[in-house]
């Protein structure tokens, strides 16, 4: 008895490579993945981001451009990493403590780590 002839696309498959543990790439590659732990701020550190915050308030029409560090909780795994934003404030959320950027991002107050720029010249740290 003959069989009917394979097509060459169904040859082809045939050697292509095989992969057991689909992800298991990805898995190893994201527990390798460092994440920071959010820094715990002093009592004096929270008083004066709260300071620079109702500066901010008062000048927010001028749309000063300020420098704001940041903690991003991770997605994925514990922690997160600490990122560093160059943008004018569009809104202060005070309900919800939150900034808002001119590009829409929301930044939580607690998540702060600093603000700077020439609007806080005076603030020596």
């Amino acid at each position: 008895m003959k069989h009917p002839r394979m097509s060459m696309m169904k040859r082809a498959a045939q050697f292509l490579p095989f992969a057991a543990l689909t992800g298991h790439d990805r898995a190893i590659l994201e527990s390798g993945r460092i994440t920071e732990e959010k820094i715990e701020l002093s009592e004096q550190k929270i008083a004066l981001l709260n300071e620079k915050i109702q500066l901010l308030f008062l000048h927010l029409s001028e749309h000063p451009l300020i420098s704001i560090t940041y903690f991003k909780n991770d997605a994925v795994k514990a922690g997160g990493e600490y990122r560093t934003l160059l943008t004018r404030i569009h809104k202060i959320d005070e309900i919800n403590q939150n900034l808002v950027t001119e590009n829409g991002e929301i930044l939580p107050m607690n998540d702060l780590l600093d603000i700077s720029g020439h609007l806080f010249d005076s603030y020596e740290e």
